[in-house]
Order: C-alpha cells, then structure tokens, then sequence
C-alpha cells in the first residue's frame, strides 16, 4: 500500500499508504473515495504516515455485507497495518466513522479532526441531503440520482472551484450508487449522539461558511459539545477540504502538530 490502490485489510479495503511519521488516516465522505484527499495526502505526506482508504462500498473496495460497519473496517485496517493509534480525519459520513472510532476504541485514536460533519440522532429541520438523494435514486433510478446529487446545493459552492468539481463529478459520476438500492449495506455504526461528552480525544471541527445549514449547526454543536475541541470556520461548502485545502491543511498540521508535541515524554 504505497501509493496505489493495494489490499490492505480484509474484506477488500483498499487505499494508499505513503509517509513515515505520526499516522494519519483520512476517511472520505458519501458517494466519494480516497481520492478526495489529494491535496491532504500531497501535503502531510511529508512529515506524516499517511493512510488514506475507500470505505466498504465505495470506490475500489469491496461491497458491503451488512455484517461490518465502517468502524470495524477501520479498526482491522489499523490492525492490519500495525498502527497502534492514528490521527483520524472524516468528512460527512467519514467524520461519523472516526467519531464512532473516538466514542468506542479511543485506546486507537490519538486526536479526531471532524470536516463538514455529519451526526447520526442529530434533528434536521430540512431534509437531510442523502436523504433526498436516495429518496430520488428510489423514484428516478440511480443514473438519475447522480445527476440530481451532483447538482444539489451541498455542491454548490464548487461552481468557484472548476478543479475541485471536476473532481468531485468524476468520483460521483463512479460511484456504484449500490447503496441507493438497498445492496453494499456496512452494519450500523454505534450510537455516538448520547455519548459526545465522553469523547475526549483532542478534536479540531472544520466547517465551511458556504455549507448547508444542518452540517454548520452541527459542527457548531459538536465544537461546543466535545470536551476537547475547538471549531474552526473557513471560507467554502461542503468540500472545502478540497476549495480551500491550504487553509485546511495548514489547520490540520497545527493540530497533529499540537497533540504529538504534547504526548511527547
């Protein structure tokens, strides 16, 4: 697993694994891959291990059997690769995925940095927007499903950044869309919304000021709600790990930078 696509841990877990150093393993959002954390990979590569994976049913990793869940996977993949504790970035379900990591195996985590976040339990006072995407791949087909995500105002802000919507159609325009159907299902995560106080790992919280208003409601609660964290709000959407990467970047090698420094002996 060094930087192209490799077996990494059973079932089918695939990613790049590039760098030396404190680890950091980035999990990517919904109908994404790995491949979203280009800038991310190219610029912590340098001082840090750096793992970056296709969750089960996404991208070039194998399907859902309804039996894991995303946090098993994560875990046999640190097992996997002999990493003891990571730094752990997600964004939108991936944020769910390390926040899940962070409530159950904290012993593994070493600090979370939560973009664009989702939270399952958390009230939408709109429609959640997965939620009307898979609401439309159930009437209209997943072809058509695709077209109405790509086009849904969570992306909107990427009209500004031609490259990163680029990017983003591609992986959308790939993505098996086997979830909208009912198939490629990973196991429930473990509740996480009733436990947010006892998670206390050292957490920073990225928001974009373009997102929609329930993934900025709640960043704002989960920066207020965490005992350790802080919220951090940059100019962008719902990618703006991607819009904005230097901003971004620069925040998460502060943040590893601040925890590994105080976990020296």
């Amino acid at each position: 697993m060094t930087g192209t696509p490799t077996l990494v841990a059973q079932p089918s877990i695939r990613g790049i694994d590039i760098g030396s150093g404190p680890t950091v393993v980035l999990v990517h959002g919904f109908s994404l891959d790995h491949r979203m954390w280009h800038s991310q990979i190219e610029a912590l590569g340098s001082g840090f291990r750096v793992v970056a994976y296709d969750l089960r049913g996404f991208g070039q990793s194998g399907p859902g059997d309804g039996y894991a869940s995303h946090l098993d996977d994560l875990i046999a993949l640190l097992d996997a690769l002999h990493i003891d504790k990571a730094h752990l970035v997600g964004l939108s379900l991936g944020a769910n995925v390390v926040l899940a990591a962070a409530a159950s195996r904290p012993d593994r985590v070493s600090s979370l940095a939560l973009i664009s976040p989702g939270l399952p339990g958390f009230t939408w006072t709109a429609p959640r927007p997965p939620d009307e995407a898979a609401t439309h791949a159930r009437q209209h087909g997943i072809a058509s499903a695709k077209k109405f995500w790509i086009e849904h105002e969570l992306f909107a802000s990427l009209e500004s950044h031609p490259a990163a919507r680029r990017q983003v159609r591609t992986m959308i325009e790939e993505f098996e869309g086997a979830q909208w159907e009912g198939r490629s299902m990973a196991a429930p995560l473990p509740d996480v919304y009733g436990r947010l106080e006892f998670i206390t790992a050292p957490t920073v919280v990225i928001n974009g000021d373009r997102d929609v208003q329930g993934y900025r409601e709640i960043g704002e609660l989960l920066a207020r709600t965490l005992p350790n964290a802080r919220g951090v709000i940059i100019e962008g959407g719902h990618m703006v790990s991607m819009e904005r990467s230097d901003d971004v970047n620069a925040e998460l090698e502060t943040h590893f930078s601040s925890v590994d420094a105080l976990s020296e002996p």
